[in-house]
């Protein structure tokens, strides 16, 4: 929520006016909160005229302090004795305001506000004027802080929110269109075939595929849903160029390997034939020995 003022605050107009002369007492407390408070750059409502009367009451006190983030209660004999300020701290706090306590003497809370205000920790204005008032606008600015943070949270989450459900919106819609695109192509594939097209071909690798393919093995091209799909024709000239070099550097390395491979082959039979060779001259050697010792023995 996006507050008009920063502080509301509740007071006796006895601590600020004299009640006879209808004049400002000189170096009353209330003039040095909103001193202090304008020197700080914090916005706040106060009632200096008197507005409490029936329905003005009802209607711009309860909506000051909902437009309000923080409620100052100035604690003295005077508003503890005010009905207008007690009512104030109730509305306070059924609404979950930040209610500062700022007492500018030692009166004792009233009972009819005690539970409401004894277990909060209050600033004595009284003893210390200046360290109060410093401490009365770091307690606001602090709380402010805070307050910035949580509402830039509660924010953050909504927007989140906000997103999450719109990409759900969004993949049911396109889930629903899928499908429906699905059943027209289906469609146009049964047209395609009553006029006796039942292939086509793919303008990268020139393979031969079913109507229906979309996704070519060879070469992996990816077919538009459409025959009459338009083609980036730079892309396409661009994708067979490559086809075209990497299907010649596989035909060239297959080309090589059975090459190698007859290599092999031819050299096993070589080392074969030499082998049958040798074997061949060793037995030839040996018959002649054979002869020659045979001819010695007959002589």
């Amino acid at each position: 929520m996006t507050y008009k003022y920063d502080v509301f605050i509740s007071y006796s107009r006895k601590d600020y006016k004299d009640e006879a002369t209808k004049a400002e007492i000189p170096g009353n407390p209330i003039t040095a909160i909103t001193e202090a408070f304008d020197k700080n750059n914090i916005s706040y409502w106060i009632d200096r005229e008197g507005i409490y009367s029936g329905q003005e009451f009802r209607d711009k006190i309860i909506d000051a302090i909902a437009t309000s983030s923080v409620f100052l209660f100035v604690s003295s004999h005077n508003s503890n004795q005010s009905i207008w300020t007690k009512r104030e701290i109730l509305e306070a706090s059924d609404s979950g305001k930040y209610i500062i306590p700022f007492k500018i003497d030692d009166c004792e809370y009233d009972r009819s506000v005690k539970f409401e205000l004894r277990p909060l920790d209050f600033i004595e204005y009284f003893s210390d004027k200046e360290g109060a008032l410093q401490d009365l606008v770091r307690s606001v600015n602090q709380y402010k802080e805070e307050l910035a943070k949580e509402e830039k949270k509660q924010l953050e989450a909504k927007l989140k929110a906000e997103i999450t459900e719109k990409i759900r919106t969004l993949e049911e819609d396109f889930k629903i269109s899928v499908q429906r695109h699905e059943v027209t192509l289906k469609e146009i594939l049964e047209l395609h075939a009553k006029l006796g097209t039942t292939t086509k071909i793919c303008p990268i690798c020139d393979k031969k595929v079913p109507l229906e393919t979309t996704f070519c093995e060879r070469c992996g091209w990816q077919f538009p849903a459409l025959l009459s799909s338009d083609v980036d024709r730079k892309l396409l000239t661009l994708l067979k160029a490559n086809w075209k070099i990497i299907n010649t550097a596989t035909t060239s390395k297959d080309e090589i390997k059975t090459l190698k491979n007859e290599n092999l082959e031819l050299k096993e039979t070589i080392d074969n034939i030499s082998k049958e060779l040798e074997k061949s001259q060793k037995e030839k050697a040996q018959i002649a020995e054979e002869k020659a010792m045979l001819n010695t023995q007959i002589q």
